[in-house]
């Protein structure tokens, strides 16, 4: 870390190399490093946001696999209540009422996907923010973090 600069983002150390080497590219060297959180993929240190990132297949892989709610409420201990789920990615819905990504239609229909999302900001008072890309993420984390 630089002399002087101020720590502002940490970057788990197990998300994707080329976003975190994205994401370490937006910031002034110093201000953003990597570390492996024990819960979350981001945390702003200004505001000790702690964010789980989810592309929307893999929200819906960890939603029926078990692990989503055993990673935002680990996200919502650890931040005393100030976690956020950055949910990357766009959707829309079949013909059928499923939640499809690209043309890919998945197992979850549109009503339980949206029970989910809303649950979710109840059970854990987990702010939901979403994402259109990576490059979107990157940009919605350099802001959290001025």
């Amino acid at each position: 870390m630089t002399q002087g600069a101020e720590l502002k983002l940490i970057v788990d150390s197990r998300e994707p190399a080329g976003l975190r080497l994205k994401i370490l590219s937006t910031f002034p060297t110093g201000e953003c490093d990597v570390q492996k959180l024990e819960f979350g993929d981001y945390s702003i240190l200004s505001s000790g946001l702690l964010i789980e990132r989810k592309t929307i297949a893999d929200f819906l892989s960890s939603w029926g696999q078990g692990r989503l709610d055993r990673q935002l409420e680990g996200c919502a201990t650890e931040s005393s209540g100030n976690s956020a789920l950055l949910l990357e990615g766009q959707w829309t819905v079949s013909p059928s009422g499923f939640v499809q990504i690209g043309h890919q239609i998945r197992g979850w229909k549109v009503q339980s996907f949206v029970k989910k999302l809303l649950e979710v900001q109840r059970r854990y008072e987990c702010r939901v923010i979403p994402s259109y890309s990576a490059t979107t993420t990157t940009l919605i984390l350099k802001a959290l973090s001025l």
